[in-house]
């Protein structure tokens, strides 16, 4: 419903997107995942620092700093709580995934070492991401590829290497799963879907960007971001609407676009320094 209604919003022949309230203070925030319950997730790469948030935007609890330990990070670069049940993240100069529990108690970390069937090459995770089933999805930048792990953590397969065909990828940078299990990947400046299987389906270019940042999946389509805007695709590559800084009525700083998520009526928008809450209506 959310999407369908922005969707008629930004093409009526007018319509607004309306700053509703704006609140963080990150240091260098990288990603957001929002979770099922609601809860806003907000990676800060520059403090080491996972912090969740209310819908008020009041910090409810942080974990982080710099390190090696459990409960610590380093140069973290992905989020992902939209199931509820666990929040991952890719702990990425640490070389592994932590996992901790919806109340952010850790659960155990994914290296090299511990991962079953035992990984061939290195392995350092960019971006994650979680099926409805349960299953782990992991982009391992160095082999340019995406590990799949069942709900019982127990690798499955790896897809989107160098022999993949079509489906090769050659800088993937984020991650999402659809409703249905399609594997959404933003892999430089293009789109590749795969299904659950990882049969690789289709891949389009996103050329309206200078660079792209993250991609969210959607009841119905996608958000991809970039520094300078947020674009909404159908899962077919169709363009449906985009959202640029100055597009906002009543945003006063213009900071560049790191990620996005959708909860309700609301469109929230993840800059360097804050989150802006958007409400998208006709006129």
């Amino acid at each position: 419903m959310f999407w369908l209604s922005v969707c008629a919003a930004l093409h009526a022949q007018a319509a607004s997107a309306v700053v509703d309230r704006e609140f963080g203070s990150f240091d260098n925030a990288v990603s957001l995942s929002v979770s099922a319950n609601g809860d806003l997730m907000v990676l800060d790469a520059g403090r080491n620092q996972l912090l969740q948030l209310s819908q008020a935007g009041d910090v409810v609890k942080t974990i982080g700093g710099r390190g090696w330990g459990d409960l610590e990070f380093d140069s973290p670069t992905d989020v992902s709580a939209n199931i509820g049940l666990n929040v991952y993240i890719a702990d990425y100069n640490n070389r592994r995934v932590q996992r901790f529990d919806r109340k952010m108690n850790f659960v155990q970390s994914f290296t090299a070492d511990n991962i079953v069937p035992a990984l061939s090459g290195s392995f350092y995770p960019r971006a994650v991401a979680l099926s409805a089933q349960g299953e782990l999805f992991i982009v391992e930048s160095d082999g340019r590829r995406i590990l799949k792990f069942d709900p019982a953590q127990h690798m499955e397969r790896e897809f989107g290497g160098f022999n993949a065909g079509d489906g090769a990828l050659t800088n993937p940078k984020d991650i999402s799963v659809a409703a249905d299990g399609k594997v959404i990947v933003l892999d430089e400046k293009r789109v590749v879907e795969f299904d659950t299987y990882a049969n690789f389906l289709l891949s389009f270019p996103i050329d309206s960007l200078s660079s792209c940042s993250s991609i969210c999946c959607t009841a119905t389509g996608m958000l991809v971001a970039g520094p300078e805007k947020i674009i909404a695709y159908s899962f077919g590559g169709e363009k449906k609407f985009e959202l640029s800084g100055r597009s906002l009525v009543g945003l006063q700083n213009i900071e560049e676009f790191r990620d996005a998520g959708v909860f309700g009526p609301s469109l929230y928008l993840l800059t360097q320094h804050s989150i802006i809450v958007v409400k998208v209506i006709s006129q």
